[in-house]
């Protein structure tokens, strides 16, 4: 009796779409075959169990909608009996599209500058690409590195801008993407006199230095006026409303007039401490 030689398995293909099928095949095996499978989660091979009634050198997997892993056990007689090395069948799931949260509308125009957050809901498949137009019927082109649930836009211009997402899962030929695109609208969001008169006053309301902005209003620049005994000079730290330090100046406040604070800022609204 010749004795037990399992042989080796190989696949029509090893990746599949989900709702696909393969076939195996076992080659160069020396007695009664019968093969086993499992499931196959985050990589790890569960515990295999019979495939009833495949008997031959070649199993026909039938449509499979999670990754599978085979093996095939092979015996001859009172020889024992030896397991083959496992397959893995890799599969994707067909690409999915979910909706986008964080549009806004053109009475709720997000500001320039500030960033505003869309997110692609729970429960897509694929992976994903942003794309934007400036139109809603218009031509749509992939942001470049936006590839996250969640993309980050920032308006730089007073416009509206409008969004989709496309899927794909490799190896599936299929694409999915937004049936339409979602608009953010944004505007100019002018730092106020009101505001920044404001902060200027609550920190200085304590000291002996008095301190006007003007001209007043004013919506691109403005220029500080300070009254003081001290002849030390002035440091002016302008904050963005994160607390991120954006421009720091040092003045003589005999000429701090002449400084123009605003200019190089893009719109918003900041601390000058």
């Amino acid at each position: 009796m010749l004795p037990t030689s399992v042989g080796t398995i190989s696949a029509l293909n090893s990746s599949l779409c989900a709702a696909t099928g393969t076939t195996l095949t076992l080659s160069f095996a020396t007695g009664s075959i019968a093969w086993q499978k499992a499931t196959v989660t985050g990589g790890v091979i569960g515990t295999f169990s019979a495939v009833s009634g495949n008997t031959s050198t070649s199993l026909i997997t039938g449509n499979l909608s999670t990754t599978k892993a085979y093996k095939a056990i092979v015996s001859n007689g009172v020889c024992s009996s030896s397991s083959s090395q496992p397959i893995t069948i890799t599969v994707s799931p067909t690409a999915k599209v979910t909706a986008i949260t964080g549009s806004n509308t053109i009475t709720t125009p997000a500001c320039i500058g500030a960033t505003q957050t869309l997110t692609l809901t729970a429960g897509y498949a694929g992976t994903i690409e942003w794309l934007s137009s400036n139109t809603l019927a218009g031509t749509y082109t992939v942001i470049s590195g936006a590839t996250s649930a969640t993309y980050n836009y920032v308006p730089t211009s007073t416009t509206v801008k409008y969004f989709k997402v496309r899927l794909t899962s490799a190896p599936c030929s299929t694409v999915q993407k937004s049936a339409t695109g979602i608009a953010v609208y944004s505007k100019n969001c002018p730092i106020t006199n009101t505001t920044t008169k404001q902060i200027i006053d609550e920190f200085f309301e304590n000291s002996t230095i008095k301190v006007n902005a003007y001209p007043n209003p004013f919506i691109d620049f403005f220029k500080l006026g300070i009254e003081t005994n001290s002849l030390e000079v002035v440091e002016l730290n302008v904050y963005d409303m994160t607390g991120r330090l954006i421009e720091t100046s040092k003045v003589d406040p005999t000429k701090l007039y002449t400084l123009e604070l605003g200019l190089n800022l893009p719109t918003g609204v900041y601390n000058i401490l």
